[in-house]
């Protein structure tokens, strides 16, 4: 029986890259809009440049081949990554960025199916466990799979955001003595 190799697409992550690396604030802000992040690209030197290019946009620094393959060059990671020819085939390959969003929902989709596969191996692994019992497994595969839809979907808030939101507004009704804090029942 052969490997199965995970899902993934070299072509739609270099097309992602090169894009980031011709207008690197639209395509960036496009990726963190679907959160992405390293984990989402299968190809290690590909997480690599990913994460180098959004932390230097984050920084406020120029996103291109020259500061890029410094920056890289300084961490001992540019030949790693298959050198500065790597840098200049991404640009090269991806002549422009109108398809970035085709690139970016690609990837995101590749990922997708990652986290599923992922996912219900450890559900099998879970199964053939003689201490677990089923009630257990099927809950902990229930809540797994919820985790990948709810990526799926967007996502919910975090929790953290959630709880400012909420203080926000309790101290805000405790203030100003207004405000509704639950269902109105028309008795005072």
């Amino acid at each position: 029986q052969r490997e199965r190799v995970l899902p993934h697409s070299e072509e739609a992550e270099r097309g992602v890259l090169g894009a980031m690396l011709l207008d690197a604030d639209r395509v960036i802000d496009l990726c963190l809009a679907k959160r992405m992040n390293r984990e989402f690209l299968h190809v290690q030197a590909h997480q690599v440049l990913f994460e180098q290019m959004v932390s230097m946009h984050q920084e406020l620094q120029q996103v291109d081949i020259l500061p890029l393959s410094q920056q890289l060059r300084a961490r001992d990671l540019l030949e790693k990554i298959g050198g500065p020819s790597m840098l200049e085939q991404l640009v090269d390959a991806t002549p422009t960025v109108a398809h970035v969003e085709f690139y970016i929902n690609i990837v995101y989709q590749k990922y997708v199916m990652r986290a599923l596969v992922r996912r219900a191996t450890e559900t099998i692994d879970a199964c053939f466990d003689p201490d677990n019992d089923a009630e257990t497994v099927l809950g902990d595969a229930e809540q797994a799979f919820f985790e990948i839809t709810d990526l799926q979907e967007g996502g919910a808030e975090e929790w953290s955001a959630l709880v400012k939101q909420s203080m926000s507004k309790i101290e805000q009704v405790f203030q100003t003595k207004r405000g509704l804090t639950g269902l109105p029942t028309g008795f005072q």
